[in-house]
């Protein structure tokens, strides 16, 4: 025999197990529809909060704005004349 064919006798051998074990389980179709459903349930919550978060930045904006044109109106007044 040569060196070369003791190497392949000597070589273990590779069963069909291993190559089952790397294969992921697919989940059933209940289990699947749920992982959508929470997919799809965070997305529009991310996308809600991002909203609110804008639309909370604006009319914070809107009011700091608005207490400033006050402030300024109220120290720009005339003071009434007393006698």
């Amino acid at each position: 025999m040569s060196v070369h064919a003791k190497k392949l006798l000597t070589t273990p051998n590779v069963t069909d197990s291993t190559q089952e074990q790397s294969t992921p389980m697919l989940p059933d179709q209940q289990q699947f529809q749920q992982h959508l459903r929470e997919l799809a349930h965070n997305g529009i919550r991310s996308m809600l909060e991002a909203v609110m978060r804008e639309e909370l930045m604006r009319s914070s904006a809107w009011v700091g704005e608005r207490a400033a044109l006050s402030a300024t109106a109220i120290a720009t007044a005339p003071t009434p004349v007393t006698c």
